[in-house]
């Protein structure tokens, strides 16, 4: 008897989401690298798109899942900004 694949799943929130749907993953940061930039006087500076931040997936240790989580690099527009480590 064969297995059944799932073709759809339910996140956090019980939404249905499938392939090909954009999914937000729960990572920490653990580096930002920016780029080059022209120098200012300004103590803070954001350095837009060209720059690389460093993301780790955030597991909690479900069966199957990879731990440590996997570690990609994205540019800063790709992040969105969770709030709280309570939200997911």
């Amino acid at each position: 008897m064969a297995s059944a694949t799932n073709r759809t799943e339910k996140d956090c929130f019980n939404k249905n989401f499938t392939v090909g749907s954009v999914v937000s993953v729960r990572c920490i940061v653990t580096a930002i690298t920016p780029a080059p930039t022209a120098p200012n006087n300004t103590a803070l500076q954001y350095g837009g798109s060209g720059d690389l931040v460093t993301c780790q997936v955030e597991v909690n240790g479900n069966p199957g899942e990879v731990t440590p989580g996997p570690i990609f690099q994205v540019s800063p527009i790709q992040c969105r900004y969770a709030g709280s480590e309570e939200q997911h």
